[in-house]
């Protein structure tokens, strides 16, 4: 998908490419697999065989190395070989995104989804804190906490677990009194506004192809008009005329699948995030997907990283207590050292 075959050599489907290029765009801005490929089926678009798109196909597609123009031929690999249609930036994103999602476990539990999945790292190993779950001393209530995986492994790592329920609550809170606000919604809205005026690579040879297709259909009627009309020379005028048609199509679908929007439309989309209940789990959910690239777990202090330039923001857990009160328990998760959670009343945090 994405490529067709012209004089024996692969070029740009202007029909196809812009599509490829939505589906590393969307995984890349945080979408599932899954999601896309529903939304892509939802939509009527199918594969290049006219079947509906699968959860293996969208896999492979993001993995194939043909996109960055990489072409290869039995052990023979020739870097820009062929014409690409993703850049080098957003496809080595796009792998270690599928990198990470494939070392961490599933992202629902018993309990629910643990939002932070492939998202909160061990500031100590930088391994991803992955989803747990464990009983008290009297075995009646489940606790659910994020652990270090080298704590977990036994690698020497000694960081402590958070519980769930804080660490999801303290991202969405901190995240919408950092990012929410009105001065960091327009200077958000600013940026993007400077990033629409900048094209991707798949218009401007799309364009290409058009005045190239133009100027072939100009030269095959100058020979019409000189006396040389052939029927090869009639097919292949009806070709690239074809062939111009569906370049516009083509053109006029990327135009319309990224549309431009304005500065209003952009600070009204953003600000619509500022309300909701901060306990409401898709609300939380959303924020954290939205907004949180990752967050660095240390000490004493949490590192957020989000999802825009300079976006990066160290809270201390002392702030963290002084902000949501003082019911903050040193306590470690039921499964390692059982405890009073009651004493604890529902938080974990690390050592201060």
């Amino acid at each position: 998908m994405g490529y067709v075959v012209s004089d024996g050599k692969l070029a740009i489907d202007p029909l196809t490419a812009p599509l490829v290029m939505e589906i590393f765009t969307r995984y890349d801005n945080g979408e599932t697999i899954n999601a896309i490929t529903e939304s892509l089926n939802a939509r009527g678009l199918t594969t290049k065989k006219g079947k509906p798109f699968k959860i293996n196909g969208i896999s492979i597609i993001l993995k194939n190395r043909k996109y960055i123009g990489e072409y290869k031929y039995g052990a023979v690999i020739i870097p820009k070989g062929i014409p690409s249609i993703v850049d080098d930036g957003l496809f080595d994103r796009v792998q270690y995104r599928m990198a990470k999602n494939k070392k961490a476990p599933a992202r629902w539990k018993a309990a629910g989804e643990y939002l932070l999945t492939t998202k909160l790292f061990c500031g100590t190993c930088e391994r991803l804190m992955v989803g747990e779950s464990g009983t008290s001393g009297t075995k009646r209530i489940v606790h659910y906490y994020y652990k270090c995986g080298g704590a977990k492994r036994h690698t020497g790592c000694k960081r402590k677990s958070l519980k769930k329920h804080w660490i999801e609550r303290v991202a969405v809170l901190l995240t919408v009194n950092t990012v929410l606000q009105d001065d960091e919604i327009n200077r958000i809205a600013e940026s993007i506004l400077v990033l629409q005026e900048k094209e991707d690579t798949t218009l401007p040879a799309m364009r290409q192809q058009l005045q190239e297709c133009e100027k072939a259909i100009d030269n095959m009627l100058n020979a019409i008009q000189q006396g040389v009309l052939t029927p090869t020379t009639k097919e292949r005028l009806e070709q690239l005329e074809a062939q111009r048609e569906d370049l516009k199509i083509g053109i006029l679908q990327a135009q319309m699948q990224r549309p431009r929007y304005t500065k209003e439309q952009i600070v009204s989309w953003i600000g619509r995030f500022k309300y909701g209940r901060a306990d409401d789990p898709e609300y939380q959910k959303q924020i954290i997907d939205v907004f949180i690239n990752s967050i660095h777990v240390f000490d004493n202090k949490l590192i957020f990283t989000y999802n825009f330039k300079d976006g990066t923001e160290t809270i201390t857990l002392k702030e963290i207590e002084e902000a949501f009160g003082s019911d903050l328990a040193h306590c470690v998760p039921p499964a390692e050292n059982p405890c009073n959670y009651n004493d604890c009343k529902g938080f974990l945090v690390l050592e201060m």
